[in-house]
């Protein structure tokens, strides 16, 4: 009897967003699993076939006529997990999104695949990315007998004793003997060495015996005291939320390397989450400074092949630590142990486009799965997080001195209103504007941070003060400049947009 799998299809619209019946032909049987790509036919006439993901095998319900065939299928060590098709199915129902914005939000491009026409009428699979690959030498499983052997070079000779320690790449060959790359290839020639080709990765695949942990950093006895707390926290695993509630500079990071360390160090991964890409670099250079060759990043600002190769290594198993923005949160890590959301109060980690996902939600999801520790961190935490603590949902842990016992920066709240009725229409108070003043005067520097988007904050009426609000919510609105360059090029005048932040 025929084997039967549910399709979701790629681009579909919401009216036909549902999963199809396709027949497994007697050449794919044994190479179709939960959660392969596949190529189908789809709609009437010969019309291009579609991309989709297997989400569901077996018998199809009820009596259904005229059942295609799937035409191709992806290998089938690029199918979806069972935890990468559960966060596809909870995105499906939470978010409204279509089954393969799902896919496409939890799987990188590089592990997609396109229609490629090999002839009339022939389509094939073909990954959406050419996939960086790189030369694999090893030793022959018989060693040949080799006249001459003995004239062999020292390089030659260290080649060939380097890879009695396993496979090794070209470039690895050429980095730790210090040779060119022919010296490999004249090896393989004599029949000395096999060579093969695989995927390059974007991280070293170490364990962490061999990589080491480095040294972490001295702790406080307040940030000790709460590194305590939240490692008992991971030994109990009662399953509920910790929110670390720390002072600007109180050294929540240090808490997080802290944490990071037993876990790596029980063999079990981490995944650490911060609000924004500019934010990344800095944390993953404290992290490289402990796990080295561990540590794996994913955000939007890497290139395509970068992320794919990345994304990889962390499913092969060669990251422990995962730390990048909100999509990372989808990092395919097995052994979870410990979530860290870092600023969990930023509204960056909701997504605007389809699926409308939370990533604390999702985190959420996926530290209960596993049984690991999800830990909350923030200077401001939400109002919810912080209700939450307090009502016994989230086990509360604060960091109430700066490390160092350094003082905070003052600070001094303006109202520009009262500005503005004493004569002062800019959009810089005069307390503010003294300070630049006097800090440039002694050869220092100023930055100056909006948090709005804009050529205007707020539209104020210079003679009266009265704001411009949006009129169903009362929100003040903000200036944009829209078209007024295209205006201005063409001699027009500028129109002045406004819209609510």
């Amino acid at each position: 009897m025929a084997e039967y799998v549910s399709v979701a299809i790629a681009d579909a619209t919401s009216e036909y967003d549902r999963l199809y019946t396709y027949a497994v032909p007697a050449h794919l049987e044994g190479h179709i699993f939960l959660g392969s790509t596949v190529l189908v036919p789809f709609g009437r006439g010969q019309k291009k076939p579609r991309i989709g993901v297997v989400l569901a095998v077996g018998e199809p319900e009820g009596v259904v006529s005229r059942i295609k065939e799937l035409l191709d299928a992806a290998p089938g060590e690029d199918a979806l997990g069972e935890e990468a098709l559960a966060m596809v199915g909870y995105l499906k129902q939470a978010t409204f999104c279509t089954w393969y914005e799902a896919v496409k939000t939890v799987v990188p491009r590089g592990a997609r695949y396109k229609a490629v026409r090999l002839e009339e009428g022939k389509w094939t699979l073909q990954a959406d990315l050419q996939r960086p690959v790189e030369t694999v030498y090893t030793l022959p499983h018989a060693k040949p007998e080799v006249a001459g052997a003995r004239k062999l070079s020292a390089k030659q000779q260290a080649v060939l004793a380097f890879l009695e320690k396993g496979p090794k790449s070209r470039a690895e060959i050429c980095e730790a003997c210090d040779v060119g790359p022919s010296v490999a290839q004249n090896l393989e020639k004599k029949g000395l060495l096999c060579s093969a080709e695989r995927e390059k990765t974007g991280v070293q695949e170490e364990t962490p015996a061999q990589a080491g942990l480095r040294p972490g950093y001295d702790l406080s006895e307040e940030q000790r005291k709460v590194a305590r707390e939240l490692c008992g926290r991971l030994v109990s695993r009662d399953g509920r939320p910790a929110l670390l509630y720390g002072v600007t500079g109180s050294g929540k990071t240090a808490v997080f390397l802290e944490l990071a360390r037993q876990v790596v160090a029980e063999g079990k991964t981490c995944l650490i989450l911060v609000p924004e890409i500019g934010l990344t670099p800095q944390m993953i250079e404290k992290l490289r400074e402990v796990f080295g060759p561990l540590v794996a990043v994913q955000h939007s600002a890497l290139s395509a092949g970068e992320r794919f190769a990345q994304w990889q290594s962390i499913r092969r198993g060669g990251a422990k630590v995962v730390v990048g923005t909100r999509s990372a949160v989808f990092a395919p890590l097995e052994k979870l142990g410990l979530i860290v959301v870092d600023e969990e109060q930023e509204r960056s980690y909701q997504s605007d486009a389809s699926p409308r996902y939370d990533a604390v939600e999702v985190a959420k999801r996926r530290a209960a799965r596993h049984g690991a520790l999800l830990l909350l961190a923030s200077a401001t935490p939400s109002v919810a997080s912080y209700y939450a603590a307090c009502e016994g949902r989230y086990t509360l842990h604060t960091l109430a001195c700066r490390y160092g016992n350094l003082p905070l920066p003052a600070v001094e709240m303006v109202d520009m209103h009262e500005e503005l009725m004493a004569g002062n229409p800019g959009t810089i108070g005069r307390r503010l504007s003294a300070a630049i003043e006097e800090t440039i005067e002694g050869g220092k520097q100023v930055i100056l941070l909006l948090n709005r988007r804009g050529y205007h904050r707020v539209g104020v009426c210079r003679a009266c003060g009265k704001v411009l609000k949006c009129t169903e919510c009362s929100v003040p609105m903000i200036y944009h400049r829209g078209r007024a360059a295209g205006n201005q090029q063409r001699g027009e005048q500028a129109p002045m947009e406004v819209a609510a932040p």
